[in-house]
Formats: C-alpha cells, sequence, structure tokens
C-alpha cells in the first residue's frame, strides 16, 4: 500500500508544549503507513536533534521578520516539488505560511491543529480574522480539548464542524515508571519538599500570582521550595518580584529541563497558574507521575482535572485562593497520596499517547481517502 505523504509545518522546535507534542508524535506514528517530513521557521530548535534521530527529514526556513515573501516562495516550491497528500499545520507562524502555500500549491488535504485559545490576546482583532480566514481554508481543524473548539467557534465564528477535538497524550511510562537520581543543577536536602512549576515565562502562564500566594504559605513546616522550570521573555520580571517578596531563599529558577519526569518524581506537587491553557500537557504528566496538581479552572484545564479528586483547581489570578490550595496540600501527605493515586490511574486509562496518535492517523486516512474519491469523481 502506498504511503500516505505528510508534511507538519510548526513555528519553532522550541521546548513548548506544541513542538514538544509534534516530537513525540512522530516517534509513535506508524511509519509504514506514513512518510513524514517537518518545516519550521525560528528559534534554537533544541527538539531538532530528537526529531532527526527518528529518521524524518526536517527543513529550516529561516525567517527574519513576521511577513517574509521570500519565505513563503520557498516554502511554495518545497510544497510543489514534494507533493505531499496532507500538510498539517501548528502554529501562528505555522499556519499563516503553511496554510497559504499549501492552499496555492494544490495540496489536497490541509489541516491545522489549536493548541490553545487566546492566541492573539496581545495582537489586535486583525490577526483573528485573518486566522478565521486560514482556518476555513483547512479541510479540518484539531482542537486539543472542547474548550480549544468552543473559543475559536465562539470568537473567529468557525464552523462546528470543521473541528475534531483529539486531546493531547504523553507517554505515561516514561513518568510512572522511573528511577529518581539526583537532580542536575539542583542542591537541596533530600527532605526538603518540592512544588514544581513547569511552564515557560510568559504572561499566560500566571506566575506572579504563584508568587504571591507563595509568599503567604513559604514559612510552612518543613520549609517547601519552589522550583520554576523554564525560560522566557518574563524571567527578569519574575526574578525581580522574588527578591521585593524577599522569598529568594524558597523559591528557585532552574531554567529549561530535560528532566522533567524526575523532577515530578522529587516533587510532593505540580503547579499550572495559568490565566489561559487550551489543556496543560504538564498536569498529564504530573498525573502520570502519581503526583497531586493545583491549577487554575481555565480553558482545558477542567476537563482532565477532576477539582478534589485528582487536584485542586483555583480561579485564574486569585492568589489568595491558590495559597490556600498549596497550603491545603503541601500541609496533607495523606490527601497528596490520594489525589495522586486517583491521578495516576486516570492518565493510564485516559492520557496514553498511543492513543492520540491512533485518532489523528485516523483521521488523515479519512480525509485522504474523501480527497481522492472526489478527485476521481
Amino acid at each position: 500500500m502506498k504511503k500516505i505523504k505528510l508534511i507538519h509545518i510548526i513555528s519553532d522546535l522550541d521546548m513548548g508544549g506544541a513542538e514538544k507534542l509534534l516530537s513525540d508524535f512522530i516517534e509513535v506514528l506508524d511509519r509504514k503507513r506514513f512518510e513524514i517530513k517537518v518545516i519550521y521557521f525560528r528559534g534554537t530548535a533544541p527538539l531538532l536533534e530528537g526529531i532527526k534521530s527518528f529518521g524524518v527529514p526536517v527543513t529550516h526556513l529561516k525567517i527574519k521578520k513576521a511577513l517574509s515573501p521570500l519565505c513563503f516562495m520557498k516554502l511554495y516550491r518545497i510544497l510543489r516539488q514534494e507533493r505531499p497528500d496532507i500538510v498539517h499545520t501548528h502554529l501562528i507562524l505555522g499556519d499563516f505560511y503553511g496554510i497559504t502555500a499549501a492552499k496555492l500549491s494544490g495540496v489536497p488535504v490541509i489541516c491545522s491543529t489549536k493548541h490553545n485559545t487566546h492566541y492573539f490576546k496581545f495582537h489586535g482583532n486583525i490577526f483573528s480574522k485573518i486566522d478565521s480566514i486560514l482556518m476555513n481554508m483547512c479541510d479540518k481543524i484539531i482542537a486539543v480539548s472542547n474548550a480549544v473548539r468552543d473559543f475559536y467557534v465562539e470568537n473567529e465564528k468557525i464552523p462546528v464542524s470543521k473541528f475534531e477535538v483529539v486531546r493531547n497524550g504523553v507517554f505515561v511510562e516514561k513518568y510512572n515508571d522511573i528511577t529518581v537520581r539526583p537532580l542536575h543543577g539542583v542542591s537541596l536536602l533530600e527532605e526538603t519538599p518540592i512544588c514544581l512549576c513547569v511552564a515557560n515565562f510568559t504572561r499566560q502562564k500566571g506566575h506572579e500570582t504563584l508568587l504571591q500566594a507563595w509568599k503567604e504559605i513559604e514559612s510552612l513546616s518543613g520549609n517547601p521550595v519552589l522550583l520554576l522550570a523554564g525560560s522566557g521573555p518574563e524571567e527578569k520580571r519574575l526574578i525581580s518580584i522574588v527578591h521585593e517578596l524577599n522569598i529568594s531563599k524558597s523559591v528557585r529558577f532552574i531554567g529549561t529541563r530535560r528532566d522533567v519526569p524526575e523532577l515530578m518524581k522529587k516533587s510532593i506537587l505540580v503547579i499550572l497558574p495559568s490565566h489561559w491553557e487550551g489543556l496543560g500537557i504538564v498536569l498529564m504528566e504530573a498525573m502520570s507521575s502519581g503526583r497531586a496538581v493545583v491549577a487554575t479552572e481555565v480553558g482545558g484545564i477542567p476537563e482532565i482535572v477532576d477539582d478534589g479528586q485528582t487536584g485542586l483547581l483555583v480561579p485564574p489570578n486569585d492568589f489568595a485562593a491558590l495559597s490556600v490550595a498549596l497550603r491545603a496540600l503541601i500541609s496533607n501527605e495523606k490527601l497528596r497520596n490520594k489525589m495522586g493515586a486517583a491521578g495516576k490511574n486516570k492518565a493510564l486509562s485516559n492520557f496514553g499517547i498511543k492513543m492520540m496518535v491512533d485518532k489523528i492517523e485516523s483521521l488523515y486516512a479519512s480525509m485522504h481517502k474523501n480527497k481522492c474519491y472526489k478527485r476521481r469523481v
């Protein structure tokens, strides 16, 4: 049987949720059925070598500014030459260049994944209108949660029939079955309670609210420590806030990490204080690790975290509510363990990466078959 030729186009290959999800997807994809290539535009691409190690060709189309006719023409020529059956786009640049070039070059099937809500929160309405036009050019839009689908149906007036909800998946076993080793670059006493937040330092992720909440509870028994794993444009400002709040003894910035499973196993709970969120892969990873979670009740998070069962959910931008939730779990090991066990059971049943990949493969096959049939007719 002839393989379906697939090209994924994404803005960058940095350590964000969408980028890591693409890397995991490629690792599991059935290579007997699909031939895959990747195109990206910018960034240092820490995920590049991993993707290449799976035997996947990767093309870097360097882009210096958002609007680049030269970049578009290069992409157009690549698609004309490669003649893929399906182009699948991700994130803002991937959508803008990928969908338009695929449409103009005659690619039979175009789809996009919406990984988050509020992509254009700080860019103005014109970008949302352009995005709506692009999404309506797609055959299908994969939404990572019901909340993401509903957001774009309501705010960009995209027909609900365009959407297929496929929740993200993770390598549950990688987080479940792991040998805990000493953490690189993190020097703490063995008995120190660790609370972990894994999120890039952007306005979306709500770190300032977390730091304000931490001020209220840092003196709890056991002297808990907050580890902030990530990088991003807000880092310097957040470091200043830590000093202003006088909590630098109990807060550590530990950079972008490749040992997140080990970090989670060493932690007593995982926190995600986002102002908005498409789904929250890090919470799926935490639950796979058997860790209780504290998160905000936004976007797709309530679709994976059962409040009071696998973790605690609080309103966004509410440091008082967040501090109460943190205090409740840090001071109650029995409750943490109960929620962690419930989360682990849910992860084992619902969050496997293979489940996600199987659904997307079926969607590819269905779209490809339908387009081929229409072309024959």
